[in-house]
């Protein structure tokens, strides 16, 4: 966050469906060293005054190893017919303040089944 210069709310209406969008930008240094974007934003478009449409924000471009959003987890494996052990190596997601900027929407009504639905909602109202 040292190299975070400027934020900024804004909120606007889409004129077409009369949602509410409210948008953050955040402005970094030009040399930061975690990703080559100075801007960052991400647009909430609201149903109504509860309930979020969707969220609309920038593809950070991370620089090599520095992605908070992913983490590396290894894991030993053991092959079932020769009994060799191996270290896998595999990427997962890690909770990150930056998970805000992933571009997301609410399901449809009934795409999902009811959980599927809860856990995509949840996510959203994570931001």
């Amino acid at each position: 966050m040292e190299s975070l210069v400027h934020v900024e709310t804004i909120a606007s209406e889409d004129e077409a469906s009369k949602n509410s969008i409210y948008t953050l930008s955040m402005r970094f240094k030009p040399d930061n060293e975690f990703f080559v974007q100075e801007l960052l934003e991400v647009a909430l478009e609201y149903e109504s005054e509860d309930q979020v449409k969707s969220i609309k924000g920038t593809t950070i471009e991370w620089k090599e190893g520095k992605d908070p959003t992913k983490k590396k987890i290894k894991k030993k494996q053991k092959h079932k017919k020769t009994g060799e052990t191996r270290t896998v190596v595999k990427t997962v997601d890690a909770d990150s303040f930056f998970n805000c900027f992933q571009t997301r929407s609410a399901p449809p009504q009934g795409e999902f089944d009811s959980e599927e639905e809860n856990d995509i909602k949840d996510k959203m109202d994570e931001v």
